[in-house]
């Protein structure tokens, strides 16, 4: 299963996590892993070359692990369409594939 955890500060989405293969089907033919690869890529990429924020980027593609963290707070605000955009998506791949993708929303308080 792989488990994405959306993080938010006062509401905003400031990253996200990805951990674990999802185990739909075998490396090579996962539709799921390969959806939520994509997704969380465009979103990094949107982020570093589009916008040109720094990110706090983490991925060991064995592990099927993947982070992104904003570093500079003057950043949520031009990051959200990306972030929004990405977990709206992710929550359609949520529904259609429950037992394979579960997703969570880490507030801080």
């Amino acid at each position: 299963m792989t488990n994405i955890k959306f993080y938010y500060n006062a509401n905003k989405i400031i990253g996200f996590e990805c951990d674990g293969h999802s185990g739909y089907a075998e490396s090579g033919s996962d539709i799921v892993c390969a959806s939520i690869s994509a997704l969380t890529g465009a979103c990094h990429l949107g982020l570093k070359e589009v916008l040109g924020l720094n990110v706090d980027f983490k991925r060991n593609l064995k592990k099927g692990y993947f982070s992104l963290i904003l570093n500079k707070t003057e950043d949520i605000e031009k990051a959200q369409v990306l972030f929004k955009t990405l977990m709206l998506s992710i929550t359609e791949i949520e529904k259609e594939y429950s037992e394979f993708v579960k997703i969570e929303n880490r507030r801080e308080k």
